[in-house]
């Protein structure tokens, strides 16, 4: 079975959740996530994570092999 997230970008980007701010929190103690930090999100989807470190003052760079997961989380971003 070959899964394509791609196809379901739309509602990646519609109905998925952001990560709870007690999850950020939590990563600051283990000195990740700090203010001018510079982090790789690996599988990004449509950039929940990554939105979530950047207005914490991270410089984020999100990669996903979807490209659909990619513009949704370009469109989120604005």
């Amino acid at each position: 079975m070959q899964v394509d997230f791609g196809r379901t970008s739309e509602d990646y980007a519609r109905f998925r959740a952001g990560f709870p701010d007690s999850l950020f929190d939590r990563l600051v103690g283990y000195n990740v996530g700090l203010p001018g930090q510079r982090i790789l999100d690996l599988g990004s989807g449509t950039g929940t994570l990554a939105r979530g470190f950047a207005r914490r003052g991270c410089t984020v760079t999100g990669i996903d092999v979807a490209a659909e997961q990619l513009e949704q989380a370009r469109a989120l971003d604005q």
